[in-house]
């Protein structure tokens, strides 16, 4: 499904995040907003936005990765690579593992570095 308004698909990866940091509902099931899309489907939509991420919600980014919280604070990342985690707990989730195993943060922002997006700074995941 192709968004059109990027104001509002901030709005609502935003408003997702809280929730999966609050509640660990990677399934969202609660309506958000007037958002009737999946989570997935608004990730995949918003995995190529460069927007700066708002930085007063690492707090609830940084409950999403766990022990790999400060590789996400290393820089300013985007709307893209918070879409990106999502992403990667969906897959993980629906293929039955934990992506929290390891260094799956550092593995998603890298290959996200390395295809050329993600991070505002240049550098190193």
């Amino acid at each position: 499904m192709m968004i059109y308004d990027y104001m509002k698909a901030r709005r609502f990866l935003r408003n997702r995040i809280e929730h999966i940091a609050e509640t660990r509902d990677l399934i969202c099931t609660t309506r958000f907003d007037e958002c009737t899309i999946s989570l997935r489907e608004l990730c995949s939509a918003m995995v190529s936005d460069p927007e700066p991420f708002p930085q007063h919600l690492d707090e609830s980014i940084g409950s999403i990765c766990a022990h790999e919280y400060r590789i996400w604070l290393r820089k300013e990342r985007t709307y893209g690579d918070a879409a990106a985690l999502l992403i990667a707990l969906l897959d993980a989730t629906a293929n039955g593992s934990r992506p929290a195993q390891g260094m799956w943060v550092t593995d998603v922002l890298r290959q996200r570095r390395d295809v050329g997006c993600g991070a505002v700074a240049s550098g190193g995941a």
